[in-house]
């Protein structure tokens, strides 16, 4: 190939290795978005990476339309692509919301499609809180059964120190000495005070529960027994 002037060398050279760079470029904005996963990205990250992507590769198309409704078709194509990689790539958490999309008559905007999947997101963080409010509640409630069962034991290991100044006796006290109020009366008054702490107990859990689903859903609780349980 022979050019008649200087201009015309140096013109030749920048388009060829210009359409190279480009050409590069493009494929590999193209790999990029090919490979792009949601992953550990939040759905609003995963999209924003897919946009910044799609923007940029827009910067190397030159496609001329040569009228107003090839142009509306070209967009329409590339957005519904577009659409297509967002859903594809999300994780499979996803599946009912993308079938969702699916089901509609008409194909919503890429914007649009990006809001409802977010949307979905945002009921699911909702729906975790809500179970870890309720977990929270329900462990918070078994550490204080378990708590005021082992004070039992606990109870039991210090009476050894005791002493009783009535008998002369160690392993109780005056109070729970056999020899001078009676056995019956001593185990009688033991087994009343140990029905007051299960009662407690009982009383702490529940009313933790109550609390729990009052704070989650508040209406689900009467006002009178709200009331009466988160006054405690």
């Amino acid at each position: 190939m022979f050019f008649a002037t200087v201009g015309e060398i140096w013109k030749n050279l920048a388009e060829t290795y210009s359409m190279k760079q480009d050409l590069s470029a493009c494929f590999e904005l193209e790999n990029k978005v090919f490979n792009t996963k949601q992953g550990t990205l939040s759905v609003t990250d995963y999209y924003g990476t897919l946009n910044g992507l799609w923007i940029e590769l827009d910067q190397y198309q030159s496609l001329t339309m040569k009228c107003d409704e090839d142009s509306t078709a070209l967009t329409q194509f590339i957005e519904r692509t577009r659409i297509f990689k967002f859903l594809s790539g999300l994780n499979s958490e996803f599946d009912p919301i993308r079938v969702q999309i699916f089901g509609n008559k008409k194909l919503s905007s890429l914007s649009e499609v990006f809001h409802t999947v977010r949307g979905d997101e945002s009921r699911r963080s909702v729906m975790m809180e809500e179970k870890s409010v309720d977990g929270s509640a329900l462990a918070t409630g078994k550490g204080s059964i378990q708590g005021s069962t082992l004070r039992g034991p606990i109870l039991k290991s210090n009476s050894e120190d005791r002493w009783c100044s009535y008998c002369k006796k160690s392993g109780h006290s005056k109070d729970t000495c056999f020899k001078l109020h009676g056995r019956d009366k001593v185990l009688g008054r033991i087994s009343g005070s140990k029905n007051i702490v299960q009662r407690r107990a009982n009383h702490t859990v529940s009313n933790l529960k109550l609390k729990a689903i009052h704070l989650v859903h508040p209406q689900k609780i009467s006002p009178a027994l709200a009331k009466q349980n988160l006054s405690a």
